[in-house]
């Protein structure tokens, strides 16, 4: 299993932020280049395991992890992508006063430190009292450039 150690608004693991895209290509290997369609922005690359943003002068601005069964992340020295939605909340919490639940409340974002966390609630049935429950799952954790998500907002309500 590969640990990508996060240092916030630097990199994750060997992936650094302002590293160009072709170096990227070069390290993580295959991928599908894709356009966002929501947002007047730069294409974005999907890997194996993650997806990489990269801002207009083509340098990796944001890095979305979505698979934790070959990876793990590592945030000041504790594994983060085996925390629960709630757990993880609570952990950024500790570092960001002021974190944003989404609307809807399926993740949440630390604008300032660059971190972020969708989940996903799945039903599930509680053998003990036969009635179904929901939980969260983490769908994915990203890490991006200080102020990326308020650019996104901006972005997007231009289009």
């Amino acid at each position: 299993m590969k640990t990508y150690e996060i240092v916030l608004g630097r990199s994750a693991g060997d992936i650094v932020f302002g590293m160009p895209r072709s170096e990227a290509r070069k390290l993580l290997g295959e991928y599908c280049e894709y356009k966002n369609t929501q947002v007047e922005m730069n294409s974005f690359d999907q890997f194996a395991f993650c997806i990489l943003g990269y801002d207009k002068d083509d340098r990796v601005d944001f890095a979305s992890f979505n698979l934790f069964e070959n990876i793990e992340l590592k945030l000041e020295n504790k594994i983060i992508s085996n925390m629960t939605a709630l757990q993880l909340l609570a952990y950024i919490s500790k570092l960001d006063k002021t974190v944003e639940i989404e609307a809807g409340g399926a993740g949440f974002q630390s604008n300032a430190m660059g971190i972020a966390a969708f989940y996903e609630e799945s039903p599930a049935t509680d053998d003990s009292f036969q009635k179904e429950i929901s939980y969260d799952r983490m769908e994915s954790i990203a890490v991006a450039v200080p102020g990326y998500w308020d650019e996104w907002e901006k972005l997007s309500k231009t289009k």
